[in-house]
This record gives C-alpha cells, structure tokens and sequence, in this order.
C-alpha cells in the first residue's frame, strides 16, 4: 500500500509539474505575440509620418480618380518606370474601389521622373497628352499594366506611347504635336521640383491628406487611412 502511494503522488507531482511547465509556455508565447505585435505597431507607426502640410495645395492639375471633394486625399508621386509604382494600380487603386465609389477617397496622381529612369520622362509627356483628350488614366493604367507584362522601359519608346494613342481613338495628330513639342514639359518639371521640396526622395511616395508614406507600404497606407476615418467619425 505504501509503495502504491508514493507512486501515486509521484505521479501526482509529475501532471503538477508538466501543467507548471505547460503554463509558462503558454505564459511565454503570449507575452512573446503581444511584445511582437507591440513592435510590430510601432514601427508601422513610424513608417507614417505626420506633415503640416494641407493635402490641398499639392493636388496638381491631373485630374483625379474619384470625387474632388472627397474628404481623405491621396497625392501620390510616381515614375511610370518605376517597378513598385506599376504595382499601385492593381494594389492600391482596385482595393480602395469601394471608397473611390462611395466619395471617401479620391486619387492624385503627381509626375516624379527619376533620373535613373530616362525614357521614364517620354511617358509621363504622353499621359499628359492624353489627358488633353480626356484619356489620362486609361493611358495611366495601361502604360503600368504594360510595363509589367514584360515591355518594362519600352513604353517609353515614341512607337509604343503613338500607337497606344492610337488604341484610345486619339486625335493622333494633336498627340504627336503635343508630344512632340514637349508641351508639358513644364508641368512635369514642376511637379518633380514640389515632391523634392516635400520630401519625396524616392518612387512612390504617397500623402493621405497630411500623412506621408515613403514606398509602396500598403500597411501603413492602410493605417493612415483608418486614422483619417476616425477623425472624421470623431
């Protein structure tokens, strides 16, 4: 009877010391999420940096994807040879159709050419062209969606910008004059100087309203328009 229950409690210390061990597992992993999730809003958090800037002064005079007055205003600065910009109509624009629809959110779109890039110029020319025939962002979103179906800096080549033109029914005429003689060299130059003076360093960089984004971060794109939503609850 004695050795039965010196193996009983033996076996009784054992399942004690098992769930203690099971316990602070557990303890450990969720002090190990949460400390993760706590790093992990941070540096999101950092990644969104808060300007003085009013969103409506650095709209440019491209026109916009959805409604003007919509309250969250989104400036982005880009290069149509950019790899990650190309990326930003199908992983933005298409995942922000809703409130794009719904008069939440509206889309600028501001000409960042980087001298790297430098037929990259060439299309940005020809979407402003097109703009005059009121055909900006199908030539905005076809040109991207080309560039990453393999044509890649060949839509800066003057045959691929003219036929595309084409393509829309454009005054073909009217877009080759234009293009030709660089009619909005200007605005182009002038959109690359004010990204500078804000800050943009690279391609693409973005501004919910007063909120900066460096880089395609679609997590903290994500977090600052939920900030911008809240305060327009509050």
């Amino acid at each position: 009877m004695k050795i039965k229950s010196i193996i009983k409690k033996a076996q009784i210390k054992q399942e004690n010391i098992f769930l203690i061990i099971l316990g602070l597992i557990i303890l450990f992993f969720v002090i190990y999420i949460f400390s993760d999730f706590k790093i992990t809003r941070k540096n999101l958090d950092e990644r969104i940096k808060v300007t003085n800037i009013n969103v409506n002064e650095i709209l440019g005079n491209l026109p916009p994807l959805g409604n003007p007055n919509a309250p969250i205003k989104i400036v982005e600065f880009g290069d149509f040879h950019c790899p990650f910009c190309a990326q930003v109509p199908e992983v933005i624009f298409n995942s922000f159709q809703n409130y794009i629809d719904n008069g939440m959110i509206v889309i600028y779109f501001r000409d960042f050419p980087l001298p790297t890039h430098p037929f990259s110029y060439n299309t940005h020319l020809a979407s402003r062209c097109a703009n005059e025939q009121n055909k900006y962002w199908d030539f905005h979103k076809k040109v991207f969606q080309d560039f990453l179906n393999g044509l890649g800096q060949k839509t800066g080549e003057k045959d691929y910008l003219f036929n595309l033109a084409k393509s829309f029914n454009l005054d073909e005429n009217k877009f080759k004059e234009c293009y030709e003689n660089k009619k909005y060299d200007r605005d182009i130059k002038n959109d690359y100087l004010q990204g500078t003076q804000l800050g943009v360093r690279g391609t693409p960089a973005f501004f919910v309203n007063n909120l900066f984004i460096s880089g395609l971060d679609v997590q903290s794109i994500n977090k600052a328009i939920d900030i911008e939503i809240e305060k327009l609850n509050k």
